[in-house]
């Protein structure tokens, strides 16, 4: 199952992401700061994070990094998640690699969209095996 890091200061809004993706069919952990999440992600090794960019320690641009300074995690995808129009527009200027960027309050849909994305391109089996896009066809009888 696919493991998704939740990075949210917001209790409420941690509990409502954490309940949408645990719906979605995805396996959830959590975060409440950018410090708790390196850790997280260094302890837990999750295929993804969701992250406000407002945290109580330092923002999420710095979680992010410090995240993908962990060895085997250079290329962990990140959805950066704010209220903040000009932290929209910050994102746009230059947006980091493998991430996008939700600008709160954000449909679920667009969520669960951003996540299917960046888990297409990782697909794995039970042992961590990449698998095809697609599975293979089936031989004819």
């Amino acid at each position: 199952m696919w493991k998704i890091l939740i990075v949210e200061d917001d209790p409420e809004m941690r509990e409502f992401m954490s309940d949408v993706v645990d719906m979605l069919g995805y396996s959830v952990c959590t975060a409440d700061s950018g410090g708790q999440a390196v850790r997280e992600a260094d302890r837990l090794r999750p295929d993804l994070v969701v992250q406000d960019i407002m945290l109580p320690d330092f923002d999420g641009w710095t979680a992010a990094r410090r995240m993908r300074d962990l060895p085997g995690r250079r290329d962990l995808p990140v959805v950066f998640c704010s209220g903040s129009q000009q932290e929209a527009e910050h994102y746009m200027q230059c947006p980091p690699p493998a991430s996008r960027f939700l600008l709160k309050p954000f449909d679920i849909d667009a969520l669960n969209a951003a996540i299917k994305e960046f888990l297409a391109e990782a697909r794995r089996d039970d042992n961590g095996e990449p698998q095809p896009a697609l599975p293979p066809p089936v031989p004819e009888s």
